[in-house]
């Protein structure tokens, strides 16, 4: 039996998605209190078998605008969730809605009309999602290069130099990889942790794949009740998290087991991108949270800087509190920075509440297209089909980078933070397999990711904008290194009543495992210290703040006077 490898070069975007303000359509949150009253008179609308053309609420106010604008229909943003109802409302989901209007109208004019009704707490715009390709090369050019024997472990894992770096695929540097091969002598995965993948659909038949497929395959967010329909993007990204390992086919996944009877992560596909269609991303990280994923995998993002959906940001946030397993309490949310080549507000991955990478190339730079900043926290190989060889001149070369699954039982190479992004999420799931108990954290596994990187000869990393450098799957499953002591960086200090000053803690070891510390103060009556360092002075008199280290019971301390 044969296969085919395939290449796919995505330049610059390799599937990154573009947000442009959508017309006709706002996000807004009611009042507490006026959402039962208001939910009662939409369903009314809903159910009648002649609806009005014009929303009517039995608000005066409320209803004077629907005529004014046009609004035909409000629907709830986060549906009811049967069993997980309860918890949605906890959360405030179901107080969020969509407002539909005529598309003439100014958004900004309806924001601003709406936002003075008492019924109404917040109003937001909605920007759209959907594809943005490259032009060089075009985006879906796909050509067959080798025919490869099926039979040997894994076949195609030489070739992917972003694991195992030894210089002879791409003009590589060695080391610049994961550092997975001494990472998977502990751990290979544990099909008790659940990947959400919130991208376009895997493909959940591939021989590579469906051994590692959650039980429960995942859900279209495009078209609601269809099945998961495979794209190459999607699959590519989950090929290189949990393609099944040591099977004797094709690549091998991060945490893709040891081939014994899929014995790796799970992969939950929640499918946002169909074609040339979007769904709604919000929905399906509180699916992932709802159904299980302690890891929530996003290589999507907006075109323009300095905006976002409110409504991605809720979302994102209770993955984050209430996504719980056997191996984590809480969730951890993993974005790509983005493929414009630029620094500025990226959303959604320059949220300080989500883990950002950057994406570098097969000899340890970053990546011409991958975005960069002080708000990017790791960096991971992302390949450059351009990317300038050891000897000078750009020359193309499909080797530089990322080789997974894709669709169809083929294999093939794409770019981007896209690509960087699941490995980051692949090392989370072995740290996730190696450590995670029902009592872990989400600040736990970050700390592991963080505190084990490599160092990148690169510009941008020295001046803090490539994170804290190059994923390194073997320091983050190292046993644990204890802290050995703390010192603050002042142990006097005078201030005015009613001031406030940060206290800056240094754990040491520099890689200790957990850094966490608390933060008492002996007289709060003179000054109070928050969970962050950040000292407040109340009343005259002096107090002592002491910080401790959770590991080790280590202190320090800091005489104020106010």
């Amino acid at each position: 039996m044969k296969k085919t490898i395939t290449v796919v070069i995505f330049l610059l975007s390799t599937i990154l998605y573009l947000h442009a303000q959508r017309q006709g359509v706002v996000h807004i949150k009611l009042q507490p209190e006026a959402e039962p009253i208001l939910q009662q008179e939409i369903k009314k609308q809903q159910n009648a078998a002649s609806p009005p053309s014009v929303l009517k609420l039995g608000i005066s106010r409320f209803d004077a605008l629907n005529i004014r604008f046009g609004a035909v229909k409000m629907r709830r943003i986060f549906p009811e969730a049967g069993e997980f109802e309860a918890r949605h409302r906890k959360a405030g989901l179901h107080l969020w809605y969509e407002l539909y209007f005529d598309g003439t109208s100014d958004v900004h004019a309806v924001m601003s009309a709406y936002r003075g009704l008492d019924e109404i707490a917040d109003i937001a715009p909605v920007y759209a999602i959907k594809p943005v390709h490259a032009d060089i090369p075009q985006p879906n050019i796909i050509r067959q290069i080798s025919t490869l024997p099926a039979g040997a472990n894994d076949p195609d894992l030489p070739k992917q130099w972003h694991y195992n770096n030894t210089g002879e695929h791409g003009d590589g540097l060695p080391g610049i990889d994961i550092n997975l091969a001494e990472a998977w002598k502990i751990t290979a995965g544990d099909p008790e942790v659940i990947v959400g993948v919130i991208d376009g659909g895997i493909d959940y038949t591939h021989p590579d794949l469906a051994g590692n497929m959650w039980s429960g395959i995942g859900g279209n967010f495009v078209t609601p009740g269809s099945d998961v329909t495979p794209e190459d993007h999607g699959t590519h990204v989950g090929g290189t998290i949990a393609a099944v390992t040591n099977n004797g086919t094709g690549v091998a996944g991060i945490a893709g087991g040891s081939g014994s009877g899929g014995n790796g992560v799970r992969l939950m596909s929640c499918q946002i991108f169909e074609g040339s269609k979007n769904g709604d991303s919000h929905d399906a990280i509180v699916y992932a949270a709802d159904h299980g994923a302690v890891i929530c995998q996003n290589s999507w993002g907006y075109e323009k800087k300095d905006v976002y959906n409110k409504s991605d940001s809720i979302a994102i946030k209770y993955f984050i509190e209430h996504a719980k397993s056997d191996k984590m309490e809480g969730g951890i949310v993993i974005f790509a920075a983005g493929n414009e080549g630029s620094d500025g507000r990226w959303y959604p991955a320059c949220f300080d509440f989500v883990l950002s990478v950057a994406a570098v190339t097969s000899q340890g730079k970053r990546a011409y297209y991958s975005n960069y900043d002080n708000w990017v926290d790791i960096s991971a190989p992302g390949g450059d089909y351009y990317n300038t060889g050891r000897e000078g001149g750009a020359t193309a070369n499909e080797a530089r980078t990322v080789l997974s699954t894709l669709p169809g039982n083929r294999y093939g190479y794409m770019q981007g933070t896209s690509m960087a992004c699941p490995h980051v999420s692949g090392v989370a799931a072995l740290v996730l397999s190696k450590f995670g108990s029902a009592t872990y954290t989400p600040d736990l596994l970050r700390q592991r990711l963080l505190n084990s990187t490599i160092e990148l000869d690169e510009p941008l990393y020295v001046q803090g904008k490539m994170g804290v450098g190059l994923l390194n799957a073997v320091g983050a499953l190292a046993g644990h290194v204890s802290v050995q002591s703390v010192a603050l960086s002042t142990h006097t200090e005078e201030l005015p009543i009613k001031k406030t000053f940060t206290l800056q803690p240094v754990v040491y070891p520099p890689n200790a495992t957990d850094k966490r510390v608390t933060w008492t103060s002996s007289d709060t009556k003179v000054a109070t210290v928050d969970e962050k360092g950040v000292v407040t002075t109340k009343t005259p008199g002096t107090t002592t703040i002491i910080v401790t280290t959770r590991d080790g019971g280590y202190e320090d301390s800091c005489l104020v006077t106010a």
